[in-house]
């Protein structure tokens, strides 16, 4: 044997395995070379329905800070009067952990809920039973994080004011809105007020015309004032409601309010986030009111720049009628949305979708079953990138509407030019294991994927403080992988190889 051929096999050895690597990392490389491309994978975890006598209904989910999850309803199954607000806490398999519900002799149910730091929330809705006049009113509630209430309050006048959507401030208070017939100058009127963190009424404002307003979304903007979505007759194109978007300012000060639609055609605003750059919502638009509601109507869903122009509008169309109703900003920098697909005139099913920073829609569920009705209300992203969803199934003329929870892995991870802001290094690279990225120093925290060869995300980590990142990648195999950064001030990505 020639003493230099075990030497001449490793060499070989070592052309074949870097010339894979190469290819491997060239295939890696073009996902930077799309102009928006994502990776498509879900799985569902569990799909939890509550068939029951009654009605049941899912509003809002929230994650714990232990994991567990939160869901707010109502109920008319073994109440204290009609509907009662029913709330769950579930493992993150979905099993149920406790159940409790909370009314009066009349209907009581919620509208949005909000987690604080400690595991404790805060619901705000509606209530028939609990008010200071016969007519209904909005409805605020803390409990602990086992279940038991805190505090209530309610808020309104001698006509109906019910509460649709909350948020916490960053001085620990709420804002939340709501429409009241009790209030303002028309039919009905948006209400926004905000109170302590006590429930304690600070102030509040009034939004709406002659004919009926009301609002539905509430976030808080960058510059610490409100971004509020609904919908409005008074201020509409037209005969019918138009979406409607209003800015104000810390103290509820109308700064600008911006109407959106298709002219004689009913467009309503649900659910609106706010942005570094801008304020994203979602609804239903080209509604025609001449046809029977479910056969017309797309979800809509917009992007409009800090002063409320529109940058982009990517409604979303299908056989029959989409309606949107929950937004949320996904950790890569996209969206997750939920709602209804109408695909006969007698099923609609739960639909949710993940769109990326532009609005075009990556991927679409839609569970239930056909001739019943389903809606998801609401949706998050879990910590660990799981998406939650909750809302009802299972509606048709002869039965009531079941509580419906989803949970669903996602594995899509955008990676688009328009969003390559940040460049940034890691050390070392090459790597056997142990790396740490050098961000720079206007980075002060976000998210960090690392994608494998196929483009699946192997690991993912929230950091607040970059000098503290530490990478292990010594259990994964050797090959080359695209570490990516998302951040509220843009995003970007490096190739690294682990050897």
């Amino acid at each position: 044997m020639n003493a230099n051929e075990p030497l001449q096999h490793n060499l070989t050895d070592m052309k074949e395995k870097n010339t894979t690597t190469i290819l491997k990392f060239i295939t890696l490389a073009c996902l930077l070379s799309i102009l928006s491309s994502a990776i498509k994978s879900q799985t569902v975890i569990f799909e939890n329905g509550d068939p029951s006598s009654g009605s049941e209904i899912g509003n809002s989910v929230m994650e714990a800070p232990d994991g567990s999850l939160i869901v707010v309803g109502s109920t008319t199954t073994d109440t204290e009067g009609l509907a009662d607000i029913k709330v769950s806490k579930l493992n993150a398999d979905g099993s149920e952990i406790w159940t409790v519900t909370h009314g009066g002799f009349n209907n009581d149910f919620p509208g949005s809920a909000v987690m604080l730091a400690d595991g404790s929330f805060v619901i705000v809705g509606t209530t028939g039973s609990f008010t200071d006049s016969p007519s209904r009113d909005v409805y605020l509630l803390k409990m602990d994080s086992e279940g038991e209430i805190l505090w209530t309050h309610s808020y309104g006048g001698e006509e109906t004011d019910e509460g649709t959507d909350i948020k916490l401030t960053s001085e620990g208070d709420f804002i939340i809105t709501a429409f009241t017939e009790s209030y303002g100058e028309g039919e009905t009127d948006g209400w926004l007020f905000k109170t302590d963190s006590e429930g304690n009424l600070l102030w509040d404002q009034t939004f709406g015309g002659s004919e009926s307003d009301n609002l539905a979304g509430v976030d808080i903007a960058a510059d610490g004032g409100y971004i509020l979505a609904g919908s409005t007759e008074s201020f509409a194109e037209g005969m019918h409601e138009d979406l409607w978007l209003i800015k104000t300012d810390a103290d509820g000060n109308e700064m600008w309010s911006q109407s959106l639609g298709v002219a004689d055609r009913i467009d309503e605003g649900r659910g609106v986030e706010a942005t570094s750059d801008g304020y994203v919502a979602i609804g239903l638009t080209d509604n025609d009111p001449d046809n029977p509601p479910p056969l017309t109507g797309d979800a809509f869903f917009i992007k409009t720049d800090l002063d409320g122009n529109l940058l982009w509008n990517q409604s979303v169309a299908g056989v029959f009628r989409v309606e949107g109703f929950g937004v949320y900003p996904s950790q890569d920098g996209g969206w997750l949305i939920c709602g209804n697909k109408v695909e006969s005139p007698t099923s609609a099913f739960f639909w949710v979708a993940k769109a990326d920073e532009f609005g075009e829609i990556s991927w679409e569920i839609e569970l239930g079953q056909a001739e019943t009705v389903s809606l998801a209300f609401d949706l998050i992203q879990a910590n660990n990138g799981d998406v939650v969803a909750t809302g009802f199934s299972g509606l048709t003329p002869s039965s009531s509407h079941d509580l419906h929870v989803l949970r669903l892995t996602d594995q899509t991870l955008f990676v688009s030019k328009a969003s390559q802001t940040i460049e940034f290094t890691v050390m070392p690279n090459p790597t056997q294991g142990k790396l740490k990225p050098v961000l720079p120093q206007k980075i002060s925290e976000g998210t960090l994927f690392l994608l494998n060869e196929e483009a699946r995300i192997v690991k993912s980590l929230k950091f607040t403080d970059p000098e503290a990142i530490d990478l292990d990648l010594s259990g994964l195999p050797a090959g080359s992988y695209l570490l990516r950064v998302v951040t509220t001030a843009g995003a970007g990505a490096t190739r690294i190889i682990k050897y």
